[in-house]
């Protein structure tokens, strides 16, 4: 199965190979709170078979759906329970740390500098994952610029010092620690409550994304400085 795509960074698709001659192939995407993103999945998919001439139907599924965490999915491609799975980079790297590299927190900034970084970089992705998970990136595409929603007067980096905020890779760890501040590790379903009864002062994720979760109704401040 080859599925050409611009290449940039912030989540990954992949699938089993050798492609399972199973029907249907099994095949599941990001969580279904994410109503637009599952509907273009869900078109995607439905007709992928007639366009490709795969003879196989598709069962696709987002991932609260079936019940499998995203920090799961590239097993789940190296057990043969899904043909083909989508992840975040972030929770990709959480089973090989290697795989961050192709958008470390704080080295792209712009999606120029990303294009470079994944042009770079994903020679090397697709020769680690297809070694440890027997897969193959079918696709890269960004996910939109990783800010700030904090409850503390945040103008600057030099303003986190000292505060909690949410992290969710390695490398943004590194980063928060750097800018003086304590790394809060939590999953996204965690942080609105976490920001409501102050165990976090800020949490990083992308504007989509925090705007879905509700997260300005927990917060103050909005610091639109993208980190990755």
């Amino acid at each position: 199965m080859k599925i050409s795509t611009t290449l940039m960074a912030g989540a990954l698709t992949l699938a089993a190979v050798p492609a399972l001659a199973e029907t249907p192939i099994r095949a599941t995407g990001l969580v279904s709170t994410h109503k637009f993103h599952t509907a273009l999945e869900q078109e995607f998919y439905g007709g992928l078979a007639e366009k490709t001439g795969i003879d196989h139907a598709i069962n696709f599924n987002p991932l609260d759906v079936v019940g499998v965490d995203m920090q799961d999915t590239l097993r789940m491609v190296r057990t043969g329970a899904f043909d083909i799975v989508q992840s975040t980079v972030g929770a990709a790297a959480r089973d090989d740390a290697f795989l961050e590299g192709i958008d470390l927190i704080g080295v792209s900034t712009s999606m120029e500098q990303l294009q470079e970084a994944v042009d770079a970089f994903m020679p090397e992705l697709e020769k680690r994952v297809a070694e440890k998970f027997n897969a193959k990136p079918l696709a890269v595409w960004p996910y939109g610029p990783q800010v700030f929603y904090c409850n503390a007067d945040i103008s600057s980096l030099d303003d986190f010092e000292g505060l909690k905020v949410r992290s969710y890779t390695s490398s943004m760890s590194t980063l928060i620690e750097a800018l003086g501040a304590t790394p809060v590790t939590m999953s996204f379903k965690e942080v609105y409550p976490a920001l409501q009864r102050g165990v976090v002062d800020c949490a990083i994720t992308s504007p989509t994304s925090g705007n879905t979760g509700n997260w300005p109704e927990v917060t103050t401040h909005f610091l639109p400085l993208g980190i990755s």
